[in-house]
């Protein structure tokens, strides 16, 4: 019908296309193990690292160091907060803040921010991944995260080695500066950085002011660094020979463990950050066809090694039989 046509385009235009590629052991859902031994390998790597020690400021210059310090905090970030490396790219100072402390954002409701819970705990606010006419930092999520004592004490000193490597290098090009001096200068500087900052020639406040701003892109780590950081972190696996993770593939385990302990699909897309129709999909998928699904997973994988090896046909008089070789 002709008269229905406009409204068959705004439809098919307009469905929800996307399929998760939930059960997939390379790209979807890692399983326990999986998921227990890339845990561990961040918690060995930070726990490895002595924050106490003063490095100089060659440490804040090297990939190696400094570097592999910042992959493994934003690793740990990435996995706590289950979000996407665009909104880690895009992080600031200022995005960070004690809880009960309020971030005096317009944007943001205040009865959303996280309250003083008696304990020493950050609470961060991340802006939307940029898309659907956002642009870069103007659209911050709706509620904060709370990071647990744990998550708030990794970033704490992170940011005092971070703030010790600034300070070498104002002092290395003749500048001084105070303590509050210095913790208002970083408030504008991306969380993780790129280790360039520490070979320029900056040397006052107002240098790093021209530098960096609530806006300001200068200097903040790519999206694709943060995003191939995960892939350097050794996973044991019980499915495949290699197993690499990546963001997506958090939010994916993420997703589907709490579809199977019953979160609604808008408590999932609230902790995860996707929309409630990508959440949805975890749902519609009930648990009985999640564990049919696995079974089917573990059965091929069966089959295959069994019927990978070569077979003879053998002939009688009246029947043919194969001979599996193993």
């Amino acid at each position: 019908y002709r008269e229905y046509q406009d409204h068959h385009a705004f439809t098919k235009a307009n469905l929800d296309t996307a399929r998760p590629q939930v059960f997939d052991p390379q790209k979807g859902a890692l399983s326990e193990q999986e998921f227990d031994s890339f845990c561990a390998s961040l918690n060995l790597r930070l726990q490895l690292f002595d924050w106490q020690v003063e490095r100089p400021l060659e440490f804040f210059q090297s990939r190696n160091f400094f570097g592999t310090v910042r992959a493994a905090v934003s690793n740990k970030l990435l996995t706590t907060i289950v979000r996407r490396p665009i909104q880690l790219s895009m992080l600031k100072w200022s995005d960070v803040l004690p809880a009960g402390r309020r971030f005096d954002d317009p944007r943001i409701d205040p009865s959303h921010e996280v309250g003083s819970l008696g304990i020493d705990q950050l609470q961060i606010r991340l802006f939307h991944a940029k898309g659907y006419g956002r642009s870069w930092r103007t659209s911050p999520e709706k509620y904060p995260i709370s990071l647990n004592v744990q998550n708030s004490e990794i970033l704490s000193n992170y940011k005092r080695l971070y703030m010790r490597g600034v300070r070498l290098l104002l002092e290395k090009n003749g500048g001084s500066i105070s303590q509050q001096e210095l913790v208002k200068a970083v408030s504008d500087m991306p969380i993780f950085i790129s280790f360039d900052f520490f070979m320029l020639e900056v040397s006052s406040l107002n240098d790093l002011s021209a530098l960096f701003t609530d806006k300001s892109r200068a200097l903040h780590l790519s999206e694709c660094t943060i995003t191939m950081n995960t892939r350097y972190v050794s996973v044991e696996s019980n499915r495949v020979d290699s197993c690499t993770v990546t963001s997506n593939r958090i939010r994916h385990t993420v997703l589907t463990r709490g579809a199977q302990a019953g979160l609604s699909a808008t408590t999932l897309a609230k902790i995860t950050g996707v929309t409630v129709p990508a959440a949805r999909h975890y749902i519609d998928l009930d648990y009985d066809s999640r564990l049919m699904i696995d079974d089917l997973y573990v059965g091929s994988e069966f089959l295959a090694a069994v019927f990978s090896n070569p077979l003879e046909q053998v002939s009688n008089d009246e029947d043919e039989v194969c001979l599996l070789y193993t």
